[in-house]
């Protein structure tokens, strides 16, 4: 920098020593004024301007230089006299020079580094950013001084994550296994499904005319290529591995390769232990177990491929349904199966002993049996297992029934068993039936059909009102209900512990019978024994289209649930859920119907269908959606639920299968 000229005393004529001296006073005198407390001025130095003139505050131990506009002093560093050391400030850093306002952090160089600014107010203020103590130190934090932090108020789980919405704080709730953390629709971060995966996904559940699936131990599925996959605990090769080990995600049921499926497999049906597939070409395949034939390959032995019982292609029959009995009764692995042909008759395969095959003997038989000389046959339902009681209706409304008639559940007049199909008196336009038996103390069962006149018709065991008489009475005889609706569709579930809902024309929920854990939503555990409405002024109500119960009904098992379907496609849940299967994020029964939780509001999943299962306490609720993926509820004992492959316990929300 240009620095000023140095004006030497001209009075007098100086030389020598004295001259040195003089010159040397000058200095001096011109050094006071670059250095010290206060800032030089331009009439002190005897010049125009300081741009560029370098000045050491001594009151701050710093270097400043005069700006180029001559109107500020920057500081260049800090400067020890001492030492004769300096250090340079850079820009955007702190500095405690320079004077900071009162409760407000050290002063810091702006990022061009040509200003000082002050610092933030840290205490002295309101809104201050840190409360600083008396002594201008921080104070000790522990986990108390926290709670008031913005957002915190949001936090209602464990496993809520806060997000910040552009205006708000707002919370993000806990996601559900397989979700992953995306980006949503509105752009905040929400927890979201993978995408549908490439390639077959699922077409269809297990199927069952009688309304549950009442799978022991998983689920079989139609892959949209036809194909069948399932999974689950592993009993008698039920879930289709050669090793009969559980399974733990869904895998391919093997087919016979001497006697191929005509692709694809339309229907997939299971109870207990055993499962059946029906091809396009109206053959049966059949694996799991086989104790008492009702594989129909001539023999008891298990099988875990599925294989044609070709005793129907050797007489040239070709099926059109498959139906299973509900588990119930003493033993559900005493099982039986019933096919109905595309001419209209009926055949049955396996136990017996009640005379349910209807072949006019208690024996058991390993290869298909016809059901007596009825003929027209439309739709066939069974209720039990073991006990099992059949009814048939023909294309005219006529109802047929054979089996089990302990409790005179099949509208007979009294309570003897029959072997061969016999009709019904009274019931002449019937278009379906419900009939439920168990175990609690007793043997018992109950039935109750829906004719097309819009009359119900009720008979048997009515030891919980569920035949919704207004008393607690037993009858043998169809009485018709008087009603003061119009019913549109109806199940009867839950054998000894036995239940029955009703939806009316208008989507209205009725029911009656055993209330224990609340199934029938009333808001409390008191049991009905008339028809009452259910849930009136509720989100769903009206606007009910299903419903399907699900659990106990095998032996003393009074564990049951109902889970509704309503016109938006919400599902609501009610009853026993000691394992989750209510899909309501907890095992806490419910006595009124409570929205499932899914990875999102179950309208918005695509839901096309959904189907119960499970026995005793271990019930499973399971659903498919539109895009062709399913999703699990409740025990997962032995991998069952098909939800994860390392969490072999209950899932209390609806969670991926892992396809």
């Amino acid at each position: 920098m240009t620095q000023p000229a140095i004006q030497v005393p001209t009075s007098g004529t100086l030389a020598g020593l004295t001259l040195v001296q003089d010159v040397n006073a000058a200095l001096a005198g011109l050094a006071s004024f670059l250095q010290g407390p206060n800032a030089p001025t331009a009439a002190g130095l005897g010049l125009t301007g300081l741009p560029g003139v370098v000045w050491h505050d001594t009151s701050t131990n710093t270097l400043k230089i005069r700006n180029q506009a001559d109107t500020a002093w920057i500081i260049l560093g800090t400067f020890n006299e001492a030492t004769a050391t300096f250090t340079a400030i850079s820009a955007g850093n702190m500095s405690n020079s320079g004077g900071s306002t009162a409760g407000h952090i050290p002063k810091y160089a702006d990022t061009t580094g040509t200003a000082i600014q002050d610092g933030y107010a840290v205490g002295a203020v309101a809104n201050a950013l840190v409360q600083l103590d008396g002594s201008a130190r921080l104070p000790a934090v522990d986990g108390s001084q926290l709670l008031n932090l913005p957002g915190t108020a949001l936090y209602k789980t464990k496993g809520d994550l806060i997000t910040f919405d552009g205006s708000n704080p707002a919370r993000i709730g806990l996601g559900i296994t397989g979700q992953v953390l995306s980006v949503g629709s509105a752009g905040l971060p929400n927890w979201q499904s993978p995408q549908a995966r490439p390639g077959t996904v699922v077409s269809a559940l297990a199927y069952n005319p009688n309304g549950t699936s009442c799978s022991y131990a998983g689920l079989p599925t139609i892959m949209t290529d036809g194909s069948v996959k399932m999974w689950g605990q592993s009993s008698n090769y039920c879930v289709g591995d050669m090793s009969n080990n559980n399974v733990v995600n869904p895998q391919p049921i093997a087919f016979d390769t001497t006697n191929p499926p005509t692709m694809p497999i339309v229907k997939v049906a299971t109870s207990y232990l055993s499962s059946y597939a029906l091809d396009s070409a109206g053959h049966v395949y059949a694996w799991g177990y086989n104790g008492y034939g009702q594989l129909g390959q001539g023999d008891t032995t298990n099988r875990p491929i599925a294989t044609q019982i070709n005793w129907f292609v050797q007489q040239g029959i070709q099926i059109a349904d498959i139906i299973l009995g509900r588990e119930g009764g003493n033993s559900a692995n005493n099982g039986s199966v019933w096919f109905l042909t595309t001419t209209g008759t009926v055949y049955a395969i396996g136990y017996n002993a009640y005379g349910q095959l209807g072949n006019g003997t208690t024996n058991n038989s390993s290869l298909p049996m016809r059901c007596g000389a009825i003929t027209s046959i439309a739709k066939v339902f069974v209720g039990g297992m073991d006990l099992a009681s059949v009814f048939a209706i023909d294309t005219t409304g006529k109802l047929w029934a054979w089996g089990w008639n302990g409790y005179g559940q099949l509208g007979l007049g009294d309570t003897v068993n029959r072997n061969a199909p016999i009709q019904v008196p009274n019931i002449t336009n019937a278009k379906k039936v419900c009939s439920t038996n168990g175990y609690g103390g007793a043997y018992v069962a109950d039935t109750a059909v829906l004719c097309t006149d819009n009359s119900i018709w009720v008979c048997g065991w009515n030891g919980q009102g569920a035949l919704g008489l207004g008393n607690t009475t037993s009858i043998s005889t169809f009485t018709k209900l008087s009603l003061g609706f119009t019913p549109a569709d109806m199940d009867l579930y839950g054998g000894y512990y036995d239940s029955l809902w009703v939806i009316d024309s208008n989507g209205h929920l009725w029911a009656c019978g055993y209330n224990g854990y609340g199934q029938l939503g009333t808001g409390d555990t008191t049991n009905r024994s008339s028809l009452v409405q259910i849930g009136s002024g509720q989100p769903w109500d009206g606007k009910v289209i299903k419903i399907k119960p699900g659990g106990g009904q095998c032996g003393n098992s009074q564990y049951v649930f109902a889970v509704l379907m309503d016109s938006t496609t919400k599902l609501w849940s009610a009853g026993y859920n000691g394992n989750g299967q209510l899909a309501v994020g907890d095992t806490t029964y419910r006595t009124t119907f409570t929205r499932c939780v899914g990875p999102r509001p179950t309208e918005q999943m695509g839901i096309i269908d959904y189907t119960t299962g499970g026995y005793t306490s271990e019930g499973r609720l399971w659903v498919l959606t539109a895009d062709g993926r399913v999703w699990g509820a409740g025990d997962n004992t032995g991998y069952s639920l098909g939800t994860q492959c390392n969490n072999n316990r209950w899932e209390g929300r609806l969670s991926d299968v892992d396809y």
